[in-house]
């Protein structure tokens, strides 16, 4: 089976994806058996043994000079094209060698993640058609999110503490991840079923939503797969993993949405912090609203996470994804968070 986005509405597990995909018939084979020697799929063990088509990238004819053109500037300058950071360019050397893919393949598949363009302008710029852009981005990307989803670890406690932003190191100390949910907006699927349960109420569209978890200082330490976007926070959470994963013992700070977690957190011995909430036409006491800005505060973090992966116009919010496409939302995702990894700290204290 492929890895597939699994559209949800509860934790009953409701996999409506298998659905989409028969209609449209675009089933493809999971490349991750492929990478794997004696079950060992950690970056440093994976063997490349699917192979690509590669380019001739000393190609002396005009199409050959402008794709090294190309990639020169995208050399100059991977923070705006690629997302990377240009001190991590080497990353892209990296990839070549774990996947055996070329490097334009590579850099053409995470200029498409990063500046959303189309297969057609994509290919003119490389001197490809459009349907072997479309191609080579579906063969290259489940490599490259393969390894890039290693990127996304949830370090000791320890190491958490030692990086812990000023404003967390009084009140907050045990904080170990901050949560939210992000949202993807998909094509208007045809089917009134898939519809109903890919509508957000909240977007006021049809979406895909991740649940993505960070640490204090803004490493993405958690993302889950993708669910339809009429599933609520909780059971989200409840059916991403997610629980199994916080240490015991940890607190986790998220916003009002996710107030019926608090039990779930209980039973493993965590505490969930969230803004204080009082029923209609209540108001706050002063001491509610002393400790609503505080809380805000810290969990403006994952906000500004957030912020970096929007950046990558292919998740944006209103990306309106091709129903076609939605089976590659979560490696696209995976890739988009490994690279938000690579970046810059995200707090300077």
């Amino acid at each position: 089976m492929a890895i597939q986005c699994k559209l949800e509405i509860s934790s009953a597990n409701v996999n409506i994806k298998d659905r989409i995909i028969s209609k449209l018939k675009t089933r493809r084979q999971n490349p991750v058996s492929e990478y794997s020697t004696n079950g060992n799929s950690s970056f440093s063990s994976v063997a490349g043994s699917m192979y690509l088509p590669t380019t001739t990238e000393e190609d002396t004819s005009e199409s050959g000079v402008s794709r090294q053109k190309i990639c020169n500037v995208e050399k100059e300058n991977p923070q705006f094209y690629l997302g990377l950071p240009k001190i991590m360019y080497n990353i892209i050397d990296l990839l070549q060698k774990k996947t055996q893919c070329s490097s334009l393949h590579i850099l053409m598949t995470l200029k498409k993640i990063r500046t959303g363009d189309t297969f057609k302008r994509i290919g003119l710029e490389f001197g490809f058609s459009r349907g072997h852009v479309s191609k080579l981005f579906k063969k290259t990307l489940p490599k490259i999110a393969f390894l890039l989803k290693q990127l996304i670890v949830w370090p000791e406690k320890k190491l958490i503490q030692k990086h812990l932003p000023i404003q967390f190191r009084y009140r907050y100390k045990n904080v170990q991840s901050i949560i939210d949910c992000y949202e993807i907006e998909i094509e208007k699927p045809s089917d009134v079923s898939l519809q109903s349960l890919t509508w957000s109420q909240y977007k006021n569209a049809n979406t895909m939503k991740y649940l993505i978890s960070s640490t204090p200082d803004g490493l993405i330490n958690f993302v889950s797969r993708g669910y339809s976007g009429r599933i609520s926070d909780t059971a989200l959470v409840q059916d991403s993993g997610y629980l199994q994963i916080v240490p015991a013992g940890s607190s986790v700070l998220a916003d009002r949405g996710f107030k019926e977690i608090a039990s779930l957190l209980r039973e493993k011995d965590c505490i969930l912090l969230r803004p204080p909430s009082v029923n209609a036409g209540e108001k706050l006491s002063k001491n509610l609203v002393r400790e609503s800005k505080r809380i805000a505060s810290c969990r403006v973090h994952i906000e500004r996470l957030i912020r970096r992966v929007r950046e990558f116009n292919s998740a944006r919010l209103h990306a309106c994804v091709d129903i076609k496409n939605v089976y590659m939302l979560d490696d696209i995702m995976y890739v988009i968070c490994g690279l938000v990894n690579l970046q810059k700290k995200l707090t300077k204290y």
